[in-house]
């Protein structure tokens, strides 16, 4: 019997004991854990990656593979495309993230009251956007009882967009910039959104087997580090026109091979999850 599971080895209790059994049972069953999630695979280390690697047989990702128990997938959600020809009432989507007041998970990238330093950062880049003549939306994640990140953004002055759902805010937005190691970079460049990504890479230090590819996002202005640098691309992308910029062809020939890595398209999963009985 194979088992197959992208989160409920975390928090359902259940399913975990249920899945014990079956696999400890004359060894008759194998668990197969689905990517669920960015960071994996990027990040320099990350304990539920650690912990999803150690207990499976094997672990599907989006496309990236270490050793033999990684085996390339691709994102299995159903995200629909972006239509660039629609009408999109935001141009900026300024994309951030809440943590909670403590650590929880280890994992590099911003601890507790560390938030306090991204946050401060994201401000100051958010109010220099806007003053260069952008039309800057918001998008943030709140916590309860945590950082009220919402009302430090809201005390600035900021467009805040959360009340629709996040695929719809992007797919409404000429140009994201993605402020943290996750997700979200990686699905809104698999449905084919203009996108930025912008974080500390000693708060978000990376794993090397990713950095040659991130460089290269860098080489292509995709990837940013200062204000400076993601100020002058906007600038240039805006006057070229966001899509026009985006399907550059070099930064295509880049994105392609990212893509393929971290956040490729499979176009057929019956013919790979079938191979999965012979490996």
């Amino acid at each position: 019997v194979s088992i197959f599971t992208s989160n409920s080895y975390n928090a359902n209790d259940t399913f975990c004991m249920c899945a014990a059994i079956a696999i400890n049972k004359e060894n008759q069953s194998k668990l197969y854990v689905i990517q669920h999630g960015g960071h994996f695979g990027t990040g320099r280390f990350n304990s539920s990656e650690n912990h999803q690697r150690k207990i499976s047989y094997k672990y599907l990702t989006w496309g990236w593979e270490e050793d033999c128990k990684t085996i390339p997938l691709g994102i299995i959600k159903p995200l629909k495309r972006y239509n660039f020809n629609s009408f999109k009432s935001k141009e900026v989507l300024l994309i951030c993230m809440e943590l909670n007041r403590y650590s929880y998970v280890s994992y590099s990238g911003p601890q507790g009251p560390q938030w306090l330093v991204y946050q401060n950062k994201l401000e100051d880049l958010a109010s220099e956007i806007a003053a260069t003549g952008f039309d800057l939306t918001i998008r943030t994640k709140p916590l309860v009882e945590s950082w009220n990140a919402i009302n430090r953004w809201k005390a600035k002055k900021f467009k805040i967009d959360n009340e629709r759902s996040f695929f719809d805010s992007c797919r409404d937005s000429k140009i994201v910039i993605s402020t943290y190691n996750a997700a979200t970079f990686l699905e809104t460049i698999f449905i084919g959104i203009p996108t930025l990504i912008f974080w500390d890479e000693i708060m978000w230090d990376m794993r090397p087997q990713s950095k040659e590819i991130f460089n290269e996002l860098k080489e292509v202005k995709v990837f940013h580090n200062s204000e400076d640098g993601i100020l002058k691309t906007l600038k240039s992308a805006k006057s070229m026109g966001y899509m026009n910029w985006w399907n550059d062809f070099e930064r295509q020939k880049v994105l392609k091979r990212f893509k393929k890595k971290y956040c490729r398209e499979n176009y057929d999963f019956l013919k790979t999850f079938s191979r999965l009985k012979h490996i």
